[in-house]
């Protein structure tokens, strides 16, 4: 089960259904600190997106080809 909610779940059904789960092992990752400047909002969401598609690259190399977006 993905414990990510997203699209159009419903949040008490996920919930449930992830608080049902003995145990959630999940990565973090830290990125570089971005600075904002000169950037509006979709300028800035492009450089996270690329940031973050780049580690999850380098850290799930085979789960990256199957998939090209996060």
């Amino acid at each position: 089960m993905n414990p990510a909610w997203f699209g159009d779940q419903e949040l008490i059904p996920h919930m449930l259904k992830v608080f049902g789960n003995r145990q959630i092992t999940a990565n973090v990752f830290i990125l570089p600190l971005v600075r904002a400047e000169n950037m509006d909002r979709k300028e800035l969401a492009e450089k996270v997106h690329k940031m973050m598609e780049d580690v999850y690259a380098e850290e799930f190399p085979k789960l990256g080809e199957r998939s090209s977006h996060l």
